[in-house]
């Protein structure tokens, strides 16, 4: 019986080595799920800038025409949408995204929608992992994607 408890010496040792890498490879892999949701923000920060430039193209002949849509939201019936030139905010917002970068790759314009005076978009970048995990655990770039949609408001009680 001694014999038999002499060979499993230090193997508490082995599952102590085993579970430090375990708990290392999930931290590091936790930096790059941090990493991506900070890109994430900043994309949107983008996003939200290229967005307000284009949500405040107006279209003047719809303007003083008097073509304003009724924005709902409030439920009191004396708030409009400011009429936006779709083509105008399209070129507006293209510029802008393509004069931005993220963390020194390109953003591209996944989505583009201009309907009802509201402009909905979806954006898209690729970034490099925060940390490379040996024997390719994980990948070497980090797909970030959003969506956002933005329109002007006039009068009512806002």
């Amino acid at each position: 019986m001694d014999g038999a408890v002499r060979d499993e010496t230090g193997s508490l040792s082995v599952l102590i080595i085993a579970l430090f890498l375990i708990v290392l490879i999930f931290s590091l892999n936790l930096i790059n799920i941090t990493d991506a949701f900070v890109a994430k923000r900043e994309l949107v920060n983008v996003g939200e800038v290229a967005l307000s430039q284009a949500a405040h193209t107006l279209s003047l002949d719809r303007y003083y025409a008097g073509d304003r849509t009724a924005d709902d939201s409030a439920g009191d019936g004396q708030v409009y949408r400011v009429p936006i030139d779709c083509d105008a905010a399209s070129l507006i917002f293209s510029h802008a995204i393509s004069t931005a970068q993220l963390r020194g790759s390109t953003i591209t314009i996944s989505s583009w929608q201009c309907e009802n005076d509201e402009i909905t978009v979806g954006l898209t970048s690729s970034i490099s992992s925060a940390v490379r995990l040996p024997l390719n655990m994980n990948s070497s770039r980090e797909e970030i994607a959003v969506s956002m949609s933005a329109t002007s408001i006039l009068g009512g009680t806002r």
